[in-house]
């Protein structure tokens, strides 16, 4: 399930909840006043990469030996 980050418009509390995908903001509440004045925030996501794959991709092809 995704995170979903809200604003309430009644506090000002940022939130984040874990949600069903198209779980409706009149079905979340503030955790912290409990108005359901809420607004879904635009979110940005991250992934990262095993330390083994992850490091410079050479830009040079590199010899195989010889001359």
């Amino acid at each position: 399930m995704p995170i979903y980050e809200y604003s309430c418009n009644k506090c000002k509390t940022a939130f984040s909840l874990i949600q069903k995908i198209g779980t409706s903001e009149k079905e979340t509440t503030c955790p912290q006043c409990g108005s359901k004045e809420v607004k879904k925030k635009f979110s940005l996501f991250s992934s990262s990469t095993s330390k083994s794959s992850a490091g410079p991709t050479p830009s040079v092809p590199i010899p195989s030996g010889g001359t």
